[in-house]
């Protein structure tokens, strides 16, 4: 006989506490820089490619499947943390050439997508800590990324289940409606908008309150777009969760897919007006 399901009163208390758990220390290692931030983002990383790796094993073979993707992961980590970005870069084609060498000598599954794994785990990484350290306060940028993002999830899901509506991507994520993604983008707006306020009306290059609040607003976009990439991985192979490492939320993929997206986006968006001009002022 099965066990009775949970009720959702249940349900969102399980939610409630992972996500508390989860959240306040990695706010703190985001506040607090080095050595903390690098190790939370070490373990993430680490779970971000066990978590790929498994997902390409298929349920079959584990053990010399998972290890080089995380290896690897773990390098392109090492080098940013080094300070080497360019370094970190090469690592990541490194990695995701000698992936796909040793997968296809160990006559492994999905040798191709365990190798672009390397990619969409570490080239996000990268991002993160060139805009945690590199990128003048820093700190303040990922926080404001990070607090958009979690906004993004937030509003989407609430708005989505209530309100419901038309189908955003049915064949890639039956649940996500346009009501949700409108409801995220709302909802990372105020977010940010409550960040510049709180933050003394400060804001990056100063550019003011509205900047900010229309930049989350598009980052919720970028972010629900990193969610779609991640729930088409699952889709091709017909799982529902990346793992159970987070109870009530799935895997460590399930929560950190649109922040893969977002630190990407911001990242690019900083290279391409240069790096400096984004201190908050």
């Amino acid at each position: 006989m099965a066990p009775p399901e949970a009720s959702p009163s249940r349900k969102f208390l399980v939610r409630l506490i992972s996500a508390v758990a989860v959240a306040v220390p990695s706010l703190a290692a985001i506040y607090a820089g080095f050595p903390y931030f690098d190790l939370v983002l070490a373990l993430m990383v680490a779970a971000l490619a066990w978590e790929w790796a498994m997902l390409c094993s298929e349920g079959g073979r584990q053990g010399l499947s998972i290890w080089p993707l995380v290896l690897f992961c773990w390098a392109v980590i090492a080098f940013a943390a080094w300070g080497s970005y360019a370094g970190a870069l090469i690592m990541v084609a490194v990695g995701a050439a000698l992936t796909y060498v040793i997968g296809r000598a160990g006559g492994l599954e999905n040798i191709v997508l365990r190798a672009l794994g390397v990619c969409y785990i570490g080239i996000p990484g990268v991002a993160i800590f060139w805009l945690r350290y590199a990128v003048p306060d820093g700190g303040l940028t990922v926080l404001w990324m990070v607090l958009a993002v979690a906004a993004t999830d937030i509003g989407a899901y609430a708005v989505g289940r209530t309100i419901g509506g038309p189908r955003l991507a049915p064949k890639v994520s039956p649940r996500k409606t346009w009501s949700g993604l409108i409801g995220g983008a709302v909802s990372a707006a105020v977010v940010g908008a409550a960040f510049v306020l709180v933050s003394g009306g400060r804001s990056p290059a100063g550019a003011g309150l509205w900047a900010v609040t229309g930049a989350s607003a598009v980052l919720a976009f970028v972010s629900q777009a990193g969610d779609l990439v991640e729930s088409a991985a699952k889709r091709r192979f017909g799982v529902k969760d990346m793992s159970a490492v987070i109870p009530g939320h799935g895997g460590a993929f399930d929560r950190l897919d649109g922040h893969l997206a977002a630190a990407a986006g911001v990242a690019t968006m900083a290279l391409l007006v240069g790096g400096e001009s984004l201190s908050w002022r």
